[in-house]
Parts: C-alpha cells; structure tokens; sequence
C-alpha cells in the first residue's frame, strides 16, 4: 500500500513502546506515529482530533470534525435529556484483546 505515515492508535495499558518499535520495525523508514485511541469517547476526542490535524497539515479539517462531533453531541444530548434515566438504554461497547 505504500503509505506515506502509519498512525497507531493506542490505550495506556503501558504497552505502547513495545508496540510502537514493533511496528516501526515491519514499516522500516515509514514513520509510525501513535495517537491515544480515545478517540472513541467521544466527550475526548478534541485532542486527538487537532493533534492529527497538525499532523496531517489539515486543521481546518480536524477543526470542522470537532464541529459537527459538537453539533451530533449537542443533538443528542438535547434529544435524550428528558428520558428518566431508568428508562435509558444502556450499551457495552468493547475492542481490543481485553475487551
């Protein structure tokens, strides 16, 4: 595939560097770059979101996905702010080795 940069996203399981050289060792002179996975939790993913718009030369990018990540957010929140919490549903969402 031939890509220009490898980014790796990561948990702190204190696992990274070893990860990290790994895979820096099967892409040779291709940089990897690791990023903090919270990606997922959507209330903290800001961070990561501008860190790899630098990264990326593209903040104007990474700032228009903070946005609508706000926007959706907003949404959401404003829909399900007078449902009872008891009658919330309630979802496990898992990845990973350790689930």
């Amino acid at each position: 595939m031939d890509p220009d940069i490898v980014i790796e996203g990561y948990t702190t399981d204190g696992q990274i560097d070893e990860a990290i050289e790994r895979r820096q060792e099967s892409f040779g002179s291709i940089p990897v770059v690791a990023i903090d996975d919270s990606i997922i939790f959507v209330t903290k993913s800001d961070p990561t979101i501008e860190y790899a718009g630098k990264l990326l030369d593209c903040e104007a990018q990474a700032e228009k996905l903070i946005e609508f990540r706000s926007s959706i957010l907003n949404e959401i929140n404003s829909t399900v702010k007078d449902i009872p919490e008891d009658e919330k549903v309630r979802v496990y969402y898992a990845e990973g080795p350790k689930g």
